[in-house]
């Protein structure tokens, strides 16, 4: 795909920023005539690359325990805020099949087959059990708000009767398909289509033999060790998509406050996109949330990868760095991260026009190019 772009067909609509300072948060830029400080990034509409899938976040047993706390009203509203236009609009978006790090104490060791631990072969007892039930409810209620969002189911383990020294026991590997295959079934028999179960370990081998079909993973991609946290989340979702990935999936949706929902041994520091305050039956968006909305908002499925040249990051992890992507409908959108602690003025060349826009000092900047 390509689209022909002139001076005059170029249009930048107002653009949307998010700042450190959070003074802006999805806000339209400020009117800032120049900057001393430039930078120039050329971007290449001739050679699109992969088609996006989407960009989104995870439903956990965290999630889902702590949406209770809100009252209906705020629940809804929320939802729509997640997964509708008037909202960020997340269209792809990862599940948990059994239990995770992000299983509330309380809920203690679960998954659709614990049989008392003893071994269950024929699964004879598997069942989606209360936290499952309670997982798919929320799940069918996202459909029901936005059908065409893809969902990704991820295992975190086998049932314990199923493991030899915290692995799978090869005696039990068909029983362990059977697993995952009623989970689908139970899915599929309440509405919900689940195509993407992911599992990386196994999905070599097939992608070896079945080059042309796409894989889905999980835990590509690691945090920035430096200590930044502005950024972490922009580049989480940014740097897979320029090295091939189809959509980029920050953690759980929800987090608590008090960091208080996690299991034993699980991630207590891992917030949300939201923070869910349980006391208070409110939420708050995190700077997650506005990261996320720059490109779950902007990049629609469908859209292809648009390399840009220009992106440097120095030593001191300044810098510029920037992704950009044609929609199905022509669209243009250049996502840009100033890293710099000063404005910075950057020129945009694309076929053969400049688009010149002020960046505020770290922040990130969504360009619509129509």
């Amino acid at each position: 795909m390509h689209l022909p772009l002139t001076p005059t067909a170029l249009v930048l609509t107002p653009c949307i920023y998010t700042s450190e300072d959070t003074t802006g948060q999805l806000s339209p830029c400020p009117p800032t005539p120049s900057a001393s400080s430039t930078w120039s990034l050329s971007l290449d509409t001739n050679s699109p690359l992969q088609i996006i899938d989407g960009f989104g976040a995870a439903w956990t047993d965290a999630t889902t325990y702590l949406f209770d706390f809100l009252p209906p009203d705020t629940t809804s509203s929320l939802l729509a805020d997640l997964f509708t236009s008037s909202g960020i609009q997340l269209e792809f978006v990862r599940t948990t099949i059994g239990q995770s790090d992000l299983t509330p104490e309380h809920d203690g060791r679960w998954s659709f087959d614990e049989n008392d631990g003893e071994p269950d072969p024929d699964l004879t007892s598997w069942s989606l059990t209360e936290p499952g039930e309670h997982m798919l409810n929320h799940v069918k209620i996202m459909y029901d708000i936005s059908p065409s969002i893809t969902l990704l189911g991820s295992i975190w383990s086998p049932p314990g009767w199923m493991k030899k020294g915290n692995v799978l026991n090869s005696s039990y590997t068909q029983a362990y398909v059977g697993y995952i295959t009623n989970h689908l079934k139970a899915y599929k028999s309440s509405g919900v289509e689940l195509p993407l179960p992911s599992d990386f370990e196994t999905l070599f081998a097939f992608q070896k033999a079945n080059p042309g079909v796409k894989q889905y993973m999980t835990e590509c991609w690691l945090h920035d060790q430096s200590g930044e946290q502005f950024f972490d989340l922009p580049q989480f979702i940014m740097r897979p998509i320029q090295y091939g990935a189809s959509g980029s999936l920050a953690w759980t949706l929800a987090g608590s406050v008090d960091l208080d929902v996690s299991y034993s041994g699980g991630c207590k520091e891992c917030t949300g996109i939201v923070q869910v305050d349980m006391n208070m039956g409110e939420f708050e968006k995190n700077h997650d949330w506005y990261a996320l909305g720059h490109f779950s908002k902007f990049v629609r499925k469908g859209a292809r990868f648009l390399l840009i040249d220009g992106d440097y990051i120095y030593n001191d992890n300044t810098g510029v760095e920037s992704a950009g992507f044609i929609n199905p409908n022509g669209s243009i959108i250049v996502d840009v991260m100033n890293k710099f602690s000063n404005d910075l003025e950057v020129t945009i060349k694309v076929d053969g026009s400049d688009v010149v826009q002020v960046l505020a000092a770290r922040s990130l900047t969504t360009l619509i190019l129509n």
